[in-house]
């Protein structure tokens, strides 16, 4: 029975960093349209709030208004992952570190991916204020070399969870492959229903984890003993509910006071 014991060990945890990303994308995703949502009460902006957007009717805000609603959900997002990345480093051998740790990365990549992309947050700001195209430039430069560094840290960083039993390439499926394939699917699926042209692009997002896998490869196992916990936790169970409470409560959207 010797033997069998690390693949018995293995089958106990190892689909908790998918489920944990699942939830951490579900959070990051209800932060960042709150977020919005927060700034569109602050201005006094009648707004509705979704799952995946917050809709405001062009007529109902200047253009600056609609600048700083846009902007809000990335800089939060931002500064959450921050937050969690600091809260992760004083975390060690809690049970709440490898959510800690999901949830930076996958804010990181929110404020990284909203500066890259043609269409998301700070495209609409931009478009709102009508800035000169060499500022977009700028913008989607330094989206796409914090997207790298984000996911290549990430990566290292979750080198140090794989446990000595386990090889470098089953490391990367359990912490990296299956959390960002299956993980974006499952945090997709409890989001529906959203157009079709949101679920495709989520479920592309993730192939960009190929980066924290090839940081994760070069990355350096932990020094033993680890303080890092893989096994399931009670704690788990209140952020998953707490997760999908918060993304299906949107779903058919909440009126803001304006």
């Amino acid at each position: 029975m010797t033997g069998l014991e690390p693949a018995v060990k293995l089958r106990a945890w190892a689909a908790r960093p998918t489920i944990l990303f699942a939830a951490a994308y579900l959070l990051n995703g209800v932060l960042h349209e709150a977020s919005h949502a927060i700034a569109a009460i602050a201005l006094a902006v009648p707004a509705v709030l979704f799952q995946y957007r917050v809709d405001i009717r062009d007529e109902d805000a200047a253009p600056w208004e609609h600048a700083v609603i846009a902007a809000a959900g990335p800089v939060v997002s931002g500064a959450f992952a921050m937050i969690c990345a600091a809260a992760y480093r004083h975390g060690a051998g809690r049970p709440g570190q490898l959510m800690l740790l999901y949830l930076a990365a996958i804010a990181a990549l929110v404020l990284f991916g909203n500066m890259m992309s043609p269409v998301g947050d700070f495209a609409r700001m931009e478009d709102a204020l009508d800035m000169p195209s060499m500022a977009r430039q700028v913008m989607l430069a330094a989206g796409f070399a914090g997207l790298v560094a984000a996911l290549f840290v990430a990566g290292r960083e979750l080198r140090a969870w794989f446990p000595a039993d386990v090889s470098r390439a089953g490391g990367i499926a359990i912490f990296i492959a299956a959390p960002a394939l299956v993980g974006t699917g499952i945090a997709t699926l409890m989001a529906q229903p959203i157009p079709d042209g949101f679920t495709y692009a989520r479920l592309s997002e993730s192939l960009v984890w190929v980066v924290a896998a090839i940081g994760a490869w070069r990355g350096r196992p932990a020094r033993a003993p680890s303080p890092l916990r893989p096994e399931w936790h009670a704690l788990d169970a209140v952020i998953v509910i707490a997760a999908v409470i918060a993304v299906r409560g949107l779903v058919r959207g909440i009126i803001l006071p304006a």
